[in-house]
């Protein structure tokens, strides 16, 4: 688990060490990135790797997560071109 409460910016290297971690977690464990402040949950979301982690509490606090670490399907979602 990682808080990034106190993160109120992140770039493509903070980014790359979130993923890079999430990738060193295997098979077995899943990487959970707790209390984002909502710019760095939307660059998550834009960069589209917000799905390999689980994001619980501050700004993603609207995307429900199941028991099971993954977003239920739709849920804290907008489509592609839908309205902001």
């Amino acid at each position: 688990m990682v808080d990034v409460s106190g993160l109120s910016f992140a770039d493509s290297a903070s980014v790359r060490a979130l993923v890079l971690a999430a990738r060193r977690c295997g098979v077995g464990g899943t990487l959970v990135i707790a209390r984002p402040q909502r710019a760095v949950a939307r660059l998550l979301e834009l960069m589209g790797v917000d799905e390999l982690f689980v994001v619980q509490g501050g700004a993603a606090g609207q995307a429900r997560i199941k028991d099971s670490g993954t977003r239920e399907s739709g849920e804290g979602r907008r489509p592609p071109g839908g309205p902001s």
